[in-house]
């Protein structure tokens, strides 16, 4: 089970950003210092249909004291989302590089665009 679900509404065209925070059940923040993440989003759930993968070197930001993880979806790859909907998680990977934690999952909901 992820530690969040969120669903996100995607403007086809347009750069999504967003950033959460990994905290304990007392809400003090995750050290995860040395972690690499990875998200991809895909057409449905264990869907064959890759849309666009992050990295921690790309489109991933981490601030291990804070726990915090900002992502950015840039504009080509909202292009290639599937309509109406896809689905996305994101999993980190602890500096063992064999522990893996999906932190967060959810559907990206599209919005075709009219300018591309």
């Amino acid at each position: 089970m992820p530690f969040l679900t969120k669903n996100f509404n995607v403007d086809e065209g347009a750069t999504l950003t967003f950033t959460i925070f990994w905290k304990d059940p007392n809400d003090v923040p995750i050290n995860i210092t040395g972690y690499s993440a990875k998200m991809q989003a895909r057409d449905k759930q264990g869907g064959k249909i890759l849309c666009f993968t992050l990295t921690h070197t790309d489109g991933i930001a981490i601030n291990g004291p804070l726990g915090r993880i900002s992502v950015t979806v840039s504009a080509e790859r909202t292009t290639k989302l599937v309509y109406p909907k896809s689905f996305y998680d994101l999993v980190l990977t602890a500096p063992d590089g064999v522990t893996k934690t999906r932190i967060l999952e959810g559907t990206l909901s599209v919005s075709k665009a009219v300018t591309v």
